[in-house]
């Protein structure tokens, strides 16, 4: 995520986004340095916030893939609470860890996404983050079977057009664990 320091920022003024996008007959740009995919997309569009001309810096990925991650973090939490010497995925093996311990931990995990399946439920959402008066961050969760530019398309011209609306549907979605063990 960037940070206040414009210099952070790929485009400097509106100004220059304009001409970048003019320059490509597009509504929005991808970020050049984060990879997009059907699950994420990072691109950039102009329109107003609060009557002003603003940079919108966007990140777009689909309701199923926050619900997954969701239900990662929820055992996650479950995992530090059962395994007081696991320090989670970003922390540090700890010592005396064995594989078996790993692969007990990795099975607990399965468990626990799985009773917490039914209970969880997710909805479309857009996260606004005033970065500064011409620099936006929206953090976009929409209910899309995968992102494609299409769905960037169309995402735009309602958000531009302020005719956006979420889905204030609560969603759930399966596992599918049989799928990733293959």
């Amino acid at each position: 995520m960037k940070n206040n320091n414009e210099q952070q920022f790929e485009y400097k003024s509106v100004e220059q986004l304009k001409t970048v996008l003019t320059k490509q007959a597009k509504s929005w740009v991808f970020d050049e340095i984060d990879e997009s995919s059907t699950e994420f997309a990072h691109f950039y569009f102009t329109g107003t916030h609060e009557g002003k001309e603003v940079i919108f810096d966007a990140a777009l990925y689909p309701l199923e893939l926050h619900f997954h991650s969701l239900l990662f973090d929820m055992s996650e939490e479950k995992l530090l609470k059962l395994y007081p010497k696991y320090k989670g995925l970003d922390g540090d093996m700890p010592e005396g860890m064995t594989e078996e311990m790993e692969e007990e931990i990795e099975e607990k995990r399965a468990e626990l996404m799985e009773e917490l399946e039914d209970e969880v439920k997710v909805t479309e959402f857009v996260e606004v983050t005033v970065e500064n008066p011409t620099y936006i961050l929206l953090d976009v969760c929409l209910n899309l079977p995968e992102v494609t530019p299409k769905a960037i398309d169309n995402f735009v011209k309602h958000y531009v057009e302020k005719t956006f609306k979420t889905d204030e549907t609560a969603y759930s979605f399966s596992l599918d664990l049989e799928d990733d063990e293959d």
